[in-house]
């Protein structure tokens, strides 16, 4: 194995005393349950998943991170069927970049590639003809610019965006 991780897929192998085998099984001794910020479904008309999408909010540096989100995305494909994508909202642009490094090819693990987005990818939306037609970037465009000096500018978009929803209508 170590020369097919290091001839084949130019894997670096740590300098190592012996290989052994290891249980096959994989088994989870004390049940843990992980939460995703949020999860989405897209689905046909049957109501059948065609694509998952998890949604985390990262306000600051977590090295865990690397472990728990390919957990959500494979747990998600497993059970689904379906491909996964994961959304990682970061407010702060320094925290997004470590993130985005931290997730870069290292050649060993399974590779996540997360869609990291902070305010500055997300404009703001002011038009409020705009936000009636759609809705969704309205409100996102409020949250993530809810610390701008700006903020206050787009709230009369947000409420005709608001105004334009009905009762049990979701904003994807």
């Amino acid at each position: 194995m170590a020369w097919l991780l290091t001839n084949v897929f130019q894997v670096k192998v740590p300098d190592y005393h012996h290989a052994r085998t290891h249980a096959t099984d994989v088994r989870v001794l004390v049940p843990r349950t992980y939460h995703a910020d949020s999860m989405l479904l897209f689905c046909d008309p049957e109501d059948r998943p065609l694509l998952s999408v998890v949604l985390e909010i990262q306000r600051g540096w977590d090295r865990s991170k690397r472990r728990t989100w390919k957990l959500y995305v494979a747990q998600l494909e497993a059970e689904l069927n379906v491909d996964a994508a994961l959304l990682v909202y970061c407010p702060d642009p320094r925290t997004a970049s470590r993130y985005r490094d931290h997730f870069a090819y290292d050649g060993l693990s399974l590779t996540l590639r997360p869609f990291i987005f902070t305010p500055t990818d997300v404009p703001l939306v002011l038009d409020a003809e705009q936000a009636r037609a759609n809705p969704a970037p309205a409100v996102l465009s409020a949250i993530c610019h809810g610390h701008d000096a700006q903020v206050d500018a787009t709230f009369p978009a947000l409420m005709e965006a608001l105004r334009s929803l009905r009762p049990n209508t979701a904003i994807l």
